[in-house]
């Protein structure tokens, strides 16, 4: 039974249907708070396995494959939280991360996003995780500008930001920093603020990786200029 006291919160998660999506799912399930809405799309154009029943969660099947902008706007046109959240599949959330966000938000209306600090992990050899880097820094707008220290799913940001006059949404253009550009976007709307102490974890992938491990050095660097480009 949901907490009628309690806003409703939108979890948005881009999934192709990899197997670390079973722990995002059971971590957006532990949540301490509990008026939670989860929206997973399947970005993959292929089947994708059925969300097990306990999540409470809905899957969006649009038929067709999506790009990471194209996925996360699906999912912002069809959440119907006060507050959202976006967690990429192959990560996950301390059971506390949505209460910290969510309460901060409530009991201070000047904020349009509050975020907290991500512990950046990668497996070992032996069961669990290493921390490589953690990202707990204050906010700074200036320097929001210049790098994006504020990890997808460190973020909680209101529903207005979505709506006019910001409407903030993922530029189609950028497939890397997309993330990146929507906090620019959504900082038009007004100051962000800091949560501090990790409540939510990023795994390092050897295959792909974004904001820690980028592989393909040249297109990191043109995606970066697109940036800097757009907002010169």
């Amino acid at each position: 039974m949901t907490n009628l006291a309690q806003p409703l919160v939108s979890v948005l998660i881009r999934s192709t249907g990899r197997a670390e999506l079973a722990k995002a799912l059971a971590s957006v399930s532990a949540q301490t708070w509990s008026n939670i809405e989860l929206l997973v799309v399947n970005a993959s154009g292929s089947p994708h396995p059925e969300l097990p029943r306990d999540t409470n969660g809905r899957l969006i099947t649009p038929g067709n494959r999506l790009s990471r902008s194209e996925a996360a706007n699906r999912l912002l046109a069809e959440a119907k939280g006060e507050f959202l959240l976006f967690l990429d599949e192959d990560d996950w959330l301390a059971p506390e991360h949505c209460q910290r966000l969510a309460e901060t938000l409530q009991s201070s209306p000047a904020y349009v996003l509050a975020y907290s600090g991500v512990d950046c992990v990668e497996k070992t050899d032996s069961p669990g995780h290493r921390s490589v880097r953690i990202y707990d820094e204050e906010y700074d707008p200036i320097r929001l500008l210049l790098e994006n220290y504020i990890p997808f799913h460190a973020a909680m940001f209101r529903r207005t930001l979505i709506e006019s006059p910001v409407n903030a949404r993922f530029d189609p253009a950028l497939d890397l920093f997309e993330d990146w550009d929507f906090w620019l976007q959504c900082q038009q709307g007004g100051a962000f603020t800091h949560v501090p102490g990790v409540s939510a974890y990023y795994l390092i992938q050897p295959d792909h990786g974004v904001g820690v491990n980028i592989r393909d050095e040249q297109t990191a660097i043109k995606a970066f200029e697109q940036i800097l480009d757009k907002w010169r």
